[in-house]
């Protein structure tokens, strides 16, 4: 637009009825516009400058004369004020504080009009809305006028105001079908609408609105954001035809959208910035919580310190701080040093000492200071260990931290040991590792040579590919290696249960020499000689148990010596019982592995490589005495090699033949 176009200054004078006038928009705040107050202090005064062609716009006809229908009527027009039409305009003000960028060509304006909705549960956002609406219908000397929302299938009814008439009433939050209205018009015009008589207006004539309402003239204008992009109407109504109606009071509707636009955007923008300071808050908070509590958690790691620890400030050397230490090394409350000089607390602190061996901290010379202190007054001799602290005022201080050197001493040899007892448990650990790692080799050969064996003669026996004499020998074998693998099953059987305390025994009268000698035949031991000793002893015992004894010490003696070494098995009478005494003449067994060679997984050194056992056979052994209440022990050979002793405590009934 040139600067030389002609305009026409257009005063409307707006009477405040329900808005203070402390409320009214501010002159800041508002694009082309100018506010200033009027003497009246109900009322405000609003200058606006528009193009000189609004006023050629064309004044209606009267209602009641026919006159001859346009072709942009025919096509469903009403008098539409558009910016051909009404000229450009010249802005007296440019300049919108804080404005929003422009939304993308497509946008519906659909987050303004949500910013509006929401805005309008605000009081007094709503009070300013039914302001802006009031004036337009006391202006325009309409019945009614509301503030609208047009979507896709709707128009709803945001705001409202106005007396009602004889024949129709609105109400905010009343909704009409799209095309049931007149406001989708002014959206899809984008542009302002002006009905003189809606009776000569097609496109509205039949609505229900129209016809059963009573509405006779309409002015409706889009409400636009910074941006220009259309999310409501601003609509004025009347019962009756407003021929009169004409270019100024187009150009306060107008005004008027225009303002209430600008208000709920910039109330928009308001909520979005205190939403980003709300959310920076939060942010905020949830930095000082956690400092806040990693400074409790500091001044409570501190206060469980043994060391007295004072906070003091560099220039003054008053204290600060005191945890509960320096406090009880004083013995005084934490209030009581507390601005404080160290000097007036304790001795310890000398004055002129605290002084020079601080000085470094002061000339920045050292960092840290350590030095140590004598006993002095109650307080043992101390390792002290000073250090400068800047804050973030720039404020300095002195950390000044007092080791108990004997109690240092003392934590430090409770530290040894414990490193000590954790290196050793660590070990042990390992050694169990490695006990477990031997036995699963062990128990895998000891399971997979008389599986190998069953299975074998199994598949001989099927194929029935042996001599009828042979048949008698493959069975024997297979009874043999099959009782092994029930031997080996039971054995883990028992130790299970005997550490989990469920192992318990059948007591019955024998011959215990009997049952030593029926042990040993059943392990039909044919690359050993066995020599026997046996006294007849009668005793209350657990045979099956008792058996399970005799054969473990044969077999370890068995699997610890070579082929053809003798093995002895003897049975006496003793003042406590029947000793039992298994002796073979292999490596035997170093003293330092004695104790624990009844252990479970424990195994000796001299370990033969055809029969590599299992580590729980004497562990076994162990178990039954002890079950029996007797005792087991391993002692050197005469000559040379182990002997096992088992001494089963006698009863009341046991008899020596």
């Amino acid at each position: 637009m040139p600067d030389d176009a002609p305009v026409t200054r257009i005063r409307l004078s707006l009477n405040v009825v329900s808005m203070p006038r402390s409320s009214s928009v501010r002159r800041d705040r508002l694009v082309g516009w100018v506010v200033d107050p009027r003497p009246n202090p109900g009322s405000v005064v609003v200058d606006r400058v528009v193009g000189s062609q609004r006023a050629n716009f064309p004044r209606p006809r009267d209602r009641r004369r026919s006159r001859p229908t346009t072709d942009r009527q025919r096509q469903g027009g009403g008098q539409s004020v558009g910016s051909a039409r009404r000229g450009p305009r010249r802005i007296i003000c440019t300049s919108w504080p804080g404005s929003t960028q422009p939304q993308s060509a497509d946008s519906d304006g659909s987050a303004l009009v949500d910013a509006a909705t929401a805005s309008l549960d605000d009081a007094r956002t709503r009070r300013a809305v039914e302001f802006l609406l009031h004036a337009a219908t006391q202006r325009l000397r309409m019945d009614g006028a509301f503030f609208a929302q047009v979507t896709d299938t709707q128009q709803i009814h945001l705001a409202t105001t106005g007396a009602s008439a004889d024949s129709f009433t609105i109400h905010a939050g009343d909704r009409l079908p799209r095309l049931d209205g007149y406001c989708h018009h002014v959206v899809e015009r984008d542009e302002t609408w002006l009905i003189h008589d809606t009776a000569d207006e097609p496109l509205v004539r039949d609505l229900a609105v129209t016809v059963d309402g009573g509405l006779a003239a309409y002015l409706g204008v889009p409400v636009r954001d910074p941006s220009g992009q259309v999310f409501g109407t601003l609509c004025c109504m009347h019962h009756a035809p407003r021929e009169d109606l004409g270019d100024e009071d187009v150009a306060v509707a107008e005004a008027l959208a225009e303002i209430l636009g600008l208000h709920l955007a910039q109330l928009e923008e308001g909520r979005t910035t205190l939403g980003r300071l709300s959310a920076r808050v939060a942010q905020l908070s949830g930095i000082v919580e956690e400092q806040e509590l990693q400074l409790e958690i500091y001044r409570r790691m501190v206060d469980a310190s043994l060391n007295a620890t004072l906070l003091l400030d560099l220039e003054t050397l008053t204290v600060e701080y005191a945890n509960i230490t320096a406090c009880e090394l004083v013995g005084r409350q934490r209030s009581a040093l507390l601005g404080k000089l160290p000097w007036e607390l304790h001795p310890c602190w000398e004055e002129q000492g605290l002084r020079t061996e601080l000085a470094p901290l002061r000339d920045r010379q050292a960092w840290p200071v350590t030095y140590d202190l004598p006993p002095i007054d109650g307080a043992p001799a101390m390792n002290v260990q000073a250090q400068r602290l800047t804050d973030e005022d720039g404020r300095t201080f002195v950390l000044w931290e007092g080791h108990d050197i004997e109690t240092y001493h003392a934590s430090a040899e409770r530290l040894t040991r414990a490193l000590e007892s954790e290196q050793q448990a660590a070990e042990q650990l390992r050694h169990v590792d490695r006990l477990r790692t031997a036995f699963l080799a062990a128990v895998s050969h000891e399971l997979r040579t008389p599986l190998t064996v069953v299975k074998a003669v199994a598949e001989l026996l099927q194929r029935k590919q042996h001599e009828p004499a042979d048949a008698a020998m493959l069975l024997d074998k297979l009874g043999l290696n099959a009782h092994r693998l029930d031997r080996l099953l039971a054995d883990l059987l028992d130790l299970n249960r005997f550490s989990h305390g469920s192992l318990d025994l059948r007591r019955e009268r024998v011959d215990l020499a009997e049952v030593v000698r029926r042990a040993v035949d059943d392990l039909d031991v044919t690359d050993h000689p066995i020599a026997f000793d046996l006294t007849p002893i009668d005793i209350e015992v657990a045979p099956v148990k008792v058996e399970r004894i005799v054969a473990n010490l044969v077999a370890n003696a068995t699997v610890h010596t070579a082929p053809g070494t003798p093995i002895e098995v003897a049975l006496t009478s003793h003042p406590d019982g029947a000793l039992l005494v298994v002796t073979d003449h292999g490596p035997g067994i170093p003293p330092e592995q004695r104790d624990r060679i009844f252990e479970p997984f424990q195994q000796g050194d001299q370990i033969a490589a055809h029969r590599p056992g299992t580590g729980i056979g004497l562990a076994l052994v162990a178990a039954f005495t002890d079950l029996h209440g007797g005792t087991a022990w391993v002692a050197e050979a005469e000559g040379g090699g182990a002997a096992f002793h088992v001494l089963l405590p006698r009863t009341d009934a046991t008899v020596t033949r």
